[in-house]
């Protein structure tokens, strides 16, 4: 039996009313949201309940901030960036999309890579994480983490503190089992290194045998509990050690860069010759990037010194005031130098250069080498070079 058509179509027109009606509160509340959040885009407390969800507020498609006391770090790998900040690490490519995230806890992240890995930490924190694709393994240590590596093929060294002595390296495999120890009782062990092939450990430390400051180098195999080889650096602190095949360290000091065989021979070096270095970085063929001054101020300029793997001048630049960042990376040279950004080529020709209206703090260049990331105060941003 049909009803009423009249009241049918009542019905039908208040179902229409309420519908239009709740669209518009719908709406409402998605502007209202929409303009609290870009209101309140530093409060940390929107920070806090957002990032629960695995969100980021973004002042835009190009940036993303942190809270102004939030201790963060950055890292290339494998073509894309790593940021690692209080609650989370994650892997961004150029376009400002996320690869993978984790979930975090940090209170001073420190990130390393190389090629396809990463090694990630917290300063003084208790174990650290090798990761590859977002994929993690837990490297567990049992003592606070100060430093820490990995090689190309996901094997890791970490420095720890350790009661009753200096310091502590354990070296792990790609699978976080542990390979190796080595408790330091006489040095404060400063970097750590593993060759390519996994069989050889190099480690860094102070000396203390004489007055003067000195770097003390070592070289460990997996099966012998003390070193195969140690060399002295007199008057030389090493300030990092990288191997750029099995069988050659680069050794880059305060006064000189030296390559040595896995021997503990020294096969070239260049000095310095008492000018001295503000930056540098190692490239992933195994280049070095010097940035050094003739006097201790960089107001008289900095020179830029590329060298090969054998330490073969291959180009310089000069650079009017003090370089904050150096990203060595395949075929160029990204720098950061008083607000601006310059792209140069391996021989020390300049590519490209950008004024940056910030005080940018360090700047990574993406495998298309047209974008950097960039960090400047509370905020990461991705900045077009070309």
């Amino acid at each position: 039996m049909n009803g009423n058509p009249d009241i049918e179509k009542r019905k039908q027109k208040r179902k229409r009313r309420k519908n239009i009606i709740l669209a518009v509160v719908i709406f409402a509340l998605i502007v209202s949201t929409s303009c609290t959040l870009y209101m309140n885009i530093d409060n940390p407390l929107l920070h806090n309940v957002f990032s629960g969800f695995g969100l980021d507020i973004m002042t835009d498609g190009n940036t993303v901030d942190f809270d102004k006391t939030e201790k963060y770090a950055i890292a290339g790998c494998d073509g894309d960036a790593i940021i690692s900040r209080s609650n989370q690490t994650l892997c961004l490519d150029s376009n400002m999309n996320v690869l993978w995230s984790m979930d975090d806890n940090n209170t001073f992240p420190v990130v390393k890579s190389k090629d396809k890995y990463a090694i990630k930490y917290n300063f003084d924190g208790e174990n650290a994480y090798i990761i590859k694709n977002g994929k993690t393994v837990e490297l567990l240590t049992g003592n606070p983490v100060i430093g820490g590596t990995v090689n190309e093929n996901g094997y890791s060294a970490v420095i720890t503190r350790e009661k009753g002595y200096k310091s502590q390296v354990i070296v792990f495999s790609d699978e976080g089992e542990v390979l190796y120890k080595w408790h330091s009782a006489d040095s404060y062990i400063t970097d750590v290194t593993i060759s390519p092939d996994n069989r050889t450990l190099a480690v860094a430390a102070i000396d203390f045998s004489t007055n003067t400051t000195s770097g003390e180098l070592m070289f460990f195999n997996f099966y012998q509990e003390k070193p195969y080889a140690g060399k002295i650096l007199e008057n030389n602190m090493v300030l990092q050690l990288e191997f750029t095949d099995k069988n050659s360290l680069l050794v880059v000091g305060d006064s000189a860069a030296i390559v040595y065989n896995a021997t503990g021979e020294a096969k070239a070096e260049y000095a310095y010759d008492g000018k001295k270095l503000f930056n540098y970085d190692i490239g992933p063929d195994g280049s070095l990037v010097l940035a050094v001054s003739d006097s201790d101020s960089v107001m008289t300029g900095t020179q830029i010194k590329i060298l090969s793997k054998k330490l073969k001048e291959k180009g310089t630049y000069s650079s009017g005031g003090s370089v904050t960042s150096i990203d060595a990376a395949d075929g160029s040279v990204l720098l950061v130098s008083d607000r601006t950004l310059s792209v140069i080529s391996i021989r020390g020709n300049e590519i490209k250069k950008l004024d940056i209206n910030k005080d940018v703090k360090d700047a990574i260049l993406f495998g298309n080498g047209k974008d950097a990331l960039i960090t400047a105060g509370s905020m990461a941003e991705i900045v077009n070079l070309k």
